[in-house]
């Protein structure tokens, strides 16, 4: 089986996840892009493992803590999201992840 293949069944998931952990649309969807983007340009970070899925939430994992992308919002926020963002960016990744 493909390595398409192998991923494309897990990518919704992932995208929610990575949409919470960001803590936006925007932000997610972009973790996730760069994420495919840097297995496509190297695809022995994808690690063999028992379980795809655990391979590829680790491959997001390692590049989540590696790289910042903060994608700026178009629509205005309320206070209260503003406030929900303020508090979500100020808890640093590993436990942002773990919290999830």
């Amino acid at each position: 089986m493909s390595l398409s293949a192998t991923i494309a069944p897990h990518l919704p998931f992932l995208r929610r996840f990575s949409r919470a952990v960001s803590g936006s649309q925007e932000s997610g969807d972009a973790l996730v892009a760069a994420m495919l983007e840097a297995i496509i340009a190297d695809v022995d970070i994808f690690p063999n493992a028992s379980n795809d899925r655990i391979a590829l939430y680790k491959v997001f994992a390692r590049l989540f803590t590696s790289v910042a992308i903060r994608v700026p919002q178009e629509h205005p926020q309320s206070a209260w999201e503003q406030r929900a963002a303020a508090n979500l960016n100020a808890i640093s990744p590993r436990p942002r992840q773990a919290f999830l």
